[in-house]
């Protein structure tokens, strides 16, 4: 899964050059997920979505284990995770609850 951010930090009114991608614009210097009229309307809900999403599916696979050992993290500035990470599973059967 990959994920690109090319409109944050692109308004003209608040940036020079706001096309131009700059490497020495601050880190936190960015509207993405910003505040006031700049804020993601979508955010809440997606932060729902993902909760319900993984109470679903921990329900379904009760019995899990991760292997650390195995894993390897993503070395990425937009994206915060694993590219690889190992899991073993028995799913729920019929009839359990």
């Amino acid at each position: 899964m990959g994920l690109c951010i090319i409109s944050a930090s692109r308004d003209e009114e608040r940036y020079e050059n706001a096309d131009v991608y700059d490497v020495c614009r601050g880190a936190r210097d960015h509207m993405a997920f910003g505040v006031g009229i700049h804020a993601c309307l979508g955010s809440a809900l997606a932060r729902l979505e993902v909760r319900v999403c993984f109470e679903e599916l921990l329900k379904a696979i009760p019995d899990y284990d991760l292997d650390l050992s195995r894993s390897d993290r993503t070395h990425n500035p937009n994206v915060r995770g694993f590219t690889t990470l190992p899991m073993r599973f028995r799913p729920r059967q019929a009839g359990e609850l």
